[in-house]
């Protein structure tokens, strides 16, 4: 899968509210669908997901800037297999994390 492929393409992260990015907010992973997400607390979470490689990302900073934790986890499902799959993991994975805060 190329890049412009993946780029420009309309799928099931950018229907809520990912965007392709060239690199991860904090320049850990390359080629991602990023989004901030507000946590039920203080706290905002960057989520940067690679469909190539199912690797996700997770930046936790305070509502006024400011590392709290960083997270990396593999998803075990494939994009290429079920998109709706993926994103239930990696909505999962992340209200897991949000669940902590």
């Amino acid at each position: 899968m190329g890049i412009l492929s993946v780029e420009n393409r309309d799928n099931i992260l950018t229907k809520h509210g990912f965007k392709y990015e060239h690199r991860s907010v904090t320049g850990e992973l390359e080629r991602v669908y990023e989004k901030c997400v507000k946590f039920p607390s203080i706290y905002y979470g960057w989520v940067a997901v690679s469909i190539e490689t199912g690797e996700v990302f997770i930046y936790v900073e305070y509502d006024c800037g400011g590392e709290v934790a960083t997270y990396s986890e593999q998803l075990e499902n494939k994009w290429e297999d079920s998109q709706d799959r993926f994103f239930r993991e990696l909505d999962e994975l992340v209200t897991g994390i949000a669940s902590r805060y």
